[in-house]
């Protein structure tokens, strides 16, 4: 059995089932949660299909599109944590309010930008060719979720 070094000098036996044994305490909540995240996709697709073709595809299209500027935002604004993360193990208190300071407002310029996206993109989309029932749903659609930009 192999033998490790904690921080304090201490054997501490790892055997590789307690190491996927504390792997899967910590996996187990994230799968939880995007399995429930599938399921009230699913859910949600469900129910548009139920009520017509051109539901489904406006919400099928305002989805997809919410998802791509949520997940860019929440990856720009990830960065912002690791780098208050890194001041603050400098030592540098000023360094993470400044920090934290202007990850605030990045995150309210981003929450911006990304409903002005959404909210212009029924025109877009009807420019673009799609038909003027698909843009009007999925302009419900995006509606619904600009009270999202501010917070999941």
């Amino acid at each position: 059995m192999p033998a490790d070094t904690c921080p304090n000098n201490q054997k501490m036996p790892l055997t590789k089932r307690s190491e996927l044994l504390a792997l899967l305490r910590l996996a187990a909540p994230l799968v939880a949660s995007q399995l429930a995240h599938i399921l009230m996709v699913l859910t949600d697709t469900l129910m548009m299909a139920r009520l017509s073709p051109e539901a489904l595809a406006g919400g099928g299209l305002g989805a997809a599109t919410y998802s791509f500027v949520s997940i860019f935002c929440f990856g720009v604004i990830a960065a912002v944590g690791t780098l208050v993360a890194i001041r603050h193990g400098a030592g540098d208190s000023a360094g993470v309010a400044r920090l934290t300071r202007a990850g605030l407002w990045l995150a309210w310029l981003l929450a911006g930008v990304g409903a002005v996206l959404l909210w212009s993109l029924k025109p877009l989309l009807l420019a673009l060719g799609q038909t003027p029932r698909t843009s009007r749903t999925l302009g419900i659609f995006c509606s619904c979720c600009l009270w999202r930009c501010q917070g999941r």
